[in-house]
């Protein structure tokens, strides 16, 4: 399946853009918590394809 469609790249002003390339999806996970130094947010779902990089 190979989809195209707009998204938010990332923060660019804060300098955290995703760097374009094809990216894979590795896999799906539905209603957990995206976590950093100083955040937690919950999701309703997180599809990882460059590491820490993914679509929610």
């Amino acid at each position: 399946l190979i989809v195209e469609g707009n998204v938010v790249t990332g923060n660019v002003s804060a300098g955290h853009a995703t760097r374009k390339g094809v990216y894979e999806i590795k896999y799906k996970q539905s209603n957990t918590v995206l976590s950093g130094s100083d955040y937690a947010v919950p999701v309703s779902f997180w599809m990882p394809f460059n590491g820490g990089i993914g679509l929610h």
